[in-house]
């Protein structure tokens, strides 16, 4: 490289970055004698967990390079970012922990690749070590900017047919999911969480998009969490996919049973023939009930449903496939109260008004979870509830925002109000985290972004922030204070308790 050595500290930057490199010594031959590349890191924000939320650290990483005589030390104020940001190599980053970030190595802890706008673009398995009384998280990235890293509270509860319920944080990442032995003639397909499904929902390793599907499919809407109960599928060698209760044998079924949002719907026969009859049960999420029952034949004709007690509906089955469809609404709200919403809670006010207004229900008739934090999918839900739940006329561009799903129209309706674009072209991840950031925005968008004046007194909100204007629109409007005086806390998450205080303090009469 035109006699100026190349040197690095991060194994795999050089050989990525050569061409750029290359031109970069040339540039520099006649002034120094080697080029020094390494890793520029940067802590942007601490959050030591304090504010109800796990805790985190967001990093700057960079790669640099400098141009310096052989043997002097490296100066960081003197380097400059390397053109050459994304690698196809996976470079391992080493991060030093803050003190009491974490109590042990098993700590679950995971590195966030942040967009522009603090949204999440990928999520990163880092290993925690200890050296002496040090801990370090190690992970691997093939693109640079902004990560958090953060102690990973996500867990489930997942029961794989007959075996033992088993336990994952997001430390099982990576790690292959229980098959289930097919009889001769088929072949173990996945796991679904619908019984005679024919489609397998969760197969092979473990990921963080799986473990999120998981983690939600466990919740009934309002967060409550229980044991995932999944079931095999297995596919006819040459044929077509059988139901996971049979284990092999039989046709496909003649009853197609789609999976409901805040309930589960079951058959008592998936292979009936014309003429016999078919029992619907319906089993409603805490807090729901049943709302509309349909069965429809191939040709999309309405099956006569006759209505046996609350949660059981029959049909006598036709001639060729039917499908049956049930929706689950929210029941009414509670009249007694909940036993952790305290009368002078910050929030007392705030809860009975959403409850009254139906934006929400507490998690059960007793308790509301106001320290729960809340998915985006929830948050645009209070919002639109708030504003009345107005049609949306918008098309649906996100994969991951299933027709049926409670927070459909409301993410369709954010969409064409400009309030929320998702965090990416083509995914809206309704089952993430809200922080506190997100939140006033979508509430800063949704009065429609009014100018604001002045300088943040929060020294956590960088001028530049995506939030920035929403943050002091929201101070000004006394809709929040803040964590503290000088703190906003805006890659915290959102807690239900701060969020329907923050709709009351906005939307309330």
């Amino acid at each position: 490289m035109s006699n100026v050595t190349v040197v690095a500290n991060v194994t795999g930057i050089v050989n990525e970055a050569v061409a750029e490199l290359q031109d970069i010594a040339t540039e520099k031959k006649d002034t120094a004698q080697e080029i020094a590349v390494y890793l520029k890191v940067e802590i942007t924000n601490y959050d030591d967990g304090q504010s109800t939320t796990p805790k985190s650290v967001t990093l700057d990483i960079t790669p640099v390079y400098e141009a310096k005589n052989t043997g002097v030390a490296v100066d960081p104020t003197k380097a400059a970012p390397l053109t050459t940001t994304t690698f196809e190599t996976p470079i391992e980053i080493k991060v030093k922990l803050p003190a009491d970030f974490v109590a042990a190595t098993t700590t679950p802890v995971v590195a966030k690749h942040l967009n522009a706008d603090g949204s999440v673009k990928e999520e990163l398995k880092a290993t925690v070590t200890k050296e002496n009384t040090d801990f370090f998280a190690t992970f691997y990235a093939t693109s640079f900017s902004e990560y958090t890293l953060a102690v990973d509270n996500r867990t489930v509860t997942v029961k794989f047919g007959k075996n033992e319920a088993v336990t994952y944080t997001a430390n099982d990442v990576g790690t292959a999911l229980p098959t289930a032995a097919a009889e001769t003639g088929y072949t173990f397909q996945g796991w679904s969480g619908t019984e005679n499904a024919t489609t397998a929902e969760y197969s092979g390793e473990l990921t963080f998009e799986m473990l999120d599907q998981m983690i939600a499919a466990s919740k009934n809407a309002e967060g409550v969490q229980s044991t995932l109960v999944l079931y095999p599928v297995f596919k006819k060698d040459g044929g077509s996919t059988s139901p996971g209760s049979s284990g092999g044998g039989g046709s496909s079924s003649s009853v197609s049973v789609p999976s409901a949002s805040n309930g589960k719907v079951t058959v008592s026969n998936n292979n009936a023939k014309k003429g016999d009859t078919v029992t619907i049960t319906l089993t409603p999420n805490t807090g729901y009930v049943v709302d509309t029952v349909t069965v429809t034949d191939s040709k999309g004709n309405t099956i006569t449903v006759t209505k046996t007690d609350d949660t059981h509906y029959t049909f006598v089955m036709p001639e060729g496939r039917v499908t049956v469809k049930a929706t689950f609404k929210q029941a009414d709200a509670p009249t007694d109260g909940f036993t952790d919403v305290a009368a002078d809670a910050y929030y007392a006010d705030a809860v009975k008004w959403a409850v009254d207004k139906g934006i929400t229900n507490g998690l059960t008739a007793t308790t509301f979870g106001p320290n729960n934090s809340c998915t985006r999918g929830q948050m645009v839900t209070f919002l639109w509830r708030a504003a009345g739940s107005p049609a949306a006329t918008g098309t649906n561009s996100f994969s991951d925002v299933a027709s049926g799903e409670y927070y459909y129209d409301a993410v369709l309706w954010a969409v064409e109000k400009g309030i929320t674009k998702g965090t990416s072209a083509t995914t809206f991840s309704p089952n993430a985290t809200v922080n506190r950031g997100q939140t006033v925005t979508f509430l800063y968008r949704y009065a429609e972004s009014p100018a604001v004046t002045g300088d943040s007194a929060f020294t956590d909100v960088a001028a530049d922030a995506y939030y920035a204007d929403a943050v002091k629109w929201a101070v000004a409007e006394e809709i929040t204070n803040g964590t503290s005086a000088t703190t906003f806390a805006p890659a915290s998450n959102c807690t239900r308790g701060q969020i329907v205080t923050f709709l009351y303090r906005q939307m309330a009469e």
